[in-house]
């Protein structure tokens, strides 16, 4: 019995495959968020150049809406994969003399490698990114994120 249904088993599967194939698994569209969020997407890039040192103590503090994350310098170096120069050297904004990070690199992540909260209600956003060292801010950026879902 079994032996006369076999010949119809392949082309019975291969039709049902073709079908679940054609027409999709019965979910349509994105559903990646609620109604009324969307994802931030942003790439954070620190640059050094050969006349100036970033301090090796340093700090990079990213921040968006109410997010924030804090992390060594060197740890945002490596997170990013790129090769690192470090020596002695001058910041004279903020009179620092002493090592530190330096050399014609860029070293850029994405915020979410950060561990900040990127899924966020449709509106208009501040992204902050600081490099700080000790109680010297050596650089502060702000850009305006519009997040649309």
């Amino acid at each position: 019995m079994h032996e006369r249904h076999f010949p119809f088993i392949l082309p019975a599967i291969t039709l049902i495959a073709a079908a679940f194939f054609l027409a999709g698994p019965g979910i349509t569209g994105m559903v990646t968020a609620p109604t009324g969020v969307g994802e931030v997407t942003a790439k954070i890039r620190i640059s050094t150049s050969p006349d100036k040192v970033i301090p090796a103590g340093s700090v990079i503090i990213v921040t968006l809406n109410d997010s924030s994350k804090s992390m060594p310098i060197e740890e945002f170096i490596n997170l990013s994969g790129e090769p690192s120069e470090r020596r002695d050297g001058k910041l004279p904004s903020i009179k620092y003399y002493g090592e530190g990070y330096t050399g014609t690199h860029n070293y850029t992540v994405d915020i979410s490698d950060l561990g900040i909260r990127t899924r966020l209600p449709a509106g208009d956003y501040v992204l902050r990114t600081e490099v700080v060292y000790g109680s010297s801010v050596i650089t502060s950026i702000q850009r305006p994120v519009s997040v649309n879902p």
